[in-house]
């Protein structure tokens, strides 16, 4: 996409006329460029943004690939919190611990 569309192509590297040392700036020409200006005012494109009925950014919840994995684990932990978190192994621990006791005579 080009915006100038109706400015020629101007001439590639090493096409440019080279001047010489010395000469007052007032002779040399210089290579302009033209910029277009906008088909409508900054604020008239507000309004039509504001009237528009698409949503603009932020507005709505994006989905990406990774949410749903944290909202998982986020769940199982709540989960894991409510019933109460005890080792798998208590028994066997207190059994260990029970055998390692001195006996008391």
């Amino acid at each position: 996409l080009n915006p100038y569309k109706d400015v020629p192509d101007s001439l590639g590297p090493g096409q440019y006329d080279l001047y010489r040392l010395g000469v007052p700036s007032s002779q040399k020409e210089f290579v302009t460029y033209k910029f277009l200006t906008a088909k409508e005012t900054a604020e008239a494109l507000r309004e039509r943004k504001k009237r528009s009925d698409v949503p603009g950014p932020g507005v709505y919840n994006l989905k990406r690939y990774g949410d749903e994995l944290g909202q998982e684990k986020t769940k199982q932990m709540e989960r894991a919190v409510k019933k109460g978190t005890r080792c798998w192994a208590s028994s066997q621990y207190s059994h260990i611990y029970q055998c390692m006791k001195p006996r008391s005579n």
